[in-house]
């Protein structure tokens, strides 16, 4: 279940797959240099506190299984939605098959075009100079 969290209009989830029983965390956040909304998928790991006493399961936030793009904070609600759903009760290895496009379907906007061709100029692949809506 979603629950409002982090930064404004943010949403945060905790989720247990149905198939592995393992916990996932997932979080949409307003990008503000970029002008858009990111959900990220985390898998949860074992904590040990206290001297190894004392237990909890914690995202592992230094390695992000799946991200999502979107322009407008409707759509990056419904994208995390669509990802809660798939994480519970789709199996890991048919994730490809049934998530939601990572990239917006309308493009990235302006801001985001300049910050992907600052950061990784000649190397992005096709498929993303595609979303691009502004050429030249």
């Amino acid at each position: 279940m979603a629950r409002e969290g982090g930064l404004p209009g943010g949403l945060v989830s905790y989720c247990r797959n149905i198939h592995s029983g393992a916990l996932y965390w997932i979080s949409t956040v307003f990008q503000d240099p970029t002008e858009s909304w990111t959900t990220a998928v985390f898998r949860c790991t074992e904590r040990r506190s206290w001297f190894g006493v004392v237990r909890r399961q914690a995202p592992d936030l230094s390695a992000v299984l799946r991200t999502y793009f979107r322009n407008a904070q409707a759509e990056a609600h419904q994208v995390h939605t669509l990802v809660e759903q798939m994480v519970q009760t789709e199996q890991e290895d048919s994730w490809d098959l049934v998530e939601p496009d990572l990239m917006p379907p309308d493009g990235f906007n302006e801001v985001m075009e300049r910050d992907l061709e600052a950061k990784w100029g000649d190397s992005l692949s096709p498929e993303i100079r595609a979303r691009f809506r502004t050429r030249g």
